[in-house]
């Protein structure tokens, strides 16, 4: 496999680089993850940038230090920079945050259609950090970012929340729903995949009574939705774990049984010494 990929990067072209970074997304060996750092610091054709940077969502030490120095290039494409910003706050070092709010804070870096600063906002959430998510819960009123940005701050709710307090989740669950009736499209369809993402079940009748805010051509994509949200219900989990719990106490009994049962034979072997020995010793 690795020299299959090695083969397709030497070629140059660019439909075998995005294969090649693929299957090295799908692959995951440490030598993938060398070879897509060699690729970081060598790819020239703007084309494959970002699905190079894409690809590199593997937490790897070696992997978050290449894309810090990928970064740092003055050819990179406004997708290229947004993806390898996103793979970087998908690595969760504290070291970045500090980057991670500049890049994010920085009017120079918004991008074409505001590309750079959507990347930034959902690297923010992928970083799962609790700075990152308390900024992110002061962006959506209008007027702060982007008009075209915002859709990525529900993204980046929903990325994060999962790793914060109960109560901050439960909390943005809520400014998620609320944002159901946006006057952004995009902002209200981030909400609908939000909220099957956090399985907010308690906000599926909420999520079915907002289909006016869709045109009628989508209301079936999201009635699919309201049908995953009501079918993945916490209970189920609950369930699967308990099973699991059982099926552990099932085994952890039978291999105390084992225990007891080998310790009794040596115990009996032991007595069995003894006696032999006393007898040994009477006729002595």
């Amino acid at each position: 496999m690795i020299t299959i990929i090695r083969l397709f990067f030497s070629l140059g072209a660019f439909f075998l680089v995005q294969s090649a970074v693929d299957a090295i997304a799908k692959h995951k060996s440490y030598r993938g993850i060398l070879i897509l750092c060699d690729q970081l610091k060598n790819e020239k054709d703007p084309r494959a940038l970002f699905g190079l940077a894409k690809a590199c969502r593997i937490r790897n030490a070696y992997l978050r230090d290449s894309l810090v120095e990928f970064l740092q290039r003055k050819d990179l494409t406004y997708r290229g920079k947004a993806a390898a910003l996103e793979s970087l706050g998908f690595q969760c070092d504290p070291r970045d945050l500090t980057y991670l709010l500049q890049i994010v804070q920085d009017k120079n870096e918004i991008g074409l259609h505001s590309i750079i600063r959507s990347g930034a906002l959902r690297a923010l959430g992928r970083h799962r950090s609790m700075e990152g998510f308390k900024y992110l819960m002061t962006r959506l009123p209008l007027g702060l970012e982007p008009e075209r940005a915002r859709a990525a701050i529900i993204d980046g709710l929903a990325a994060s929340a999962g790793w914060q307090e109960r109560r901050y989740l439960k909390e943005v669950i809520e400014v998620i729903s609320d944002s159901l009736r946006d006057t952004n499209l995009n902002v209200r369809w981030s909400c609908a995949s939000a909220l099957v993402q956090l399985e907010a079940t308690e906000k599926a009748t909420e999520l079915e009574r907002s289909k006016p805010n869709f045109a009628e051509q989508d209301w079936p994509y999201l009635e699919r939705k309201v049908h995953t949200l009501r079918t993945s219900s916490p209970n189920d989990k609950c369930k699967e774990l308990q099973k699991n719990i059982e099926d552990l106490e099932t085994k952890l009994k039978k291999l105390e049984d084992k225990i007891s049962e080998r310790e009794a034979k040596e115990k009996a072997e032991k007595q069995k010494v003894d006696v032999i020995s006393s007898e040994t010793k009477n006729e002595i």
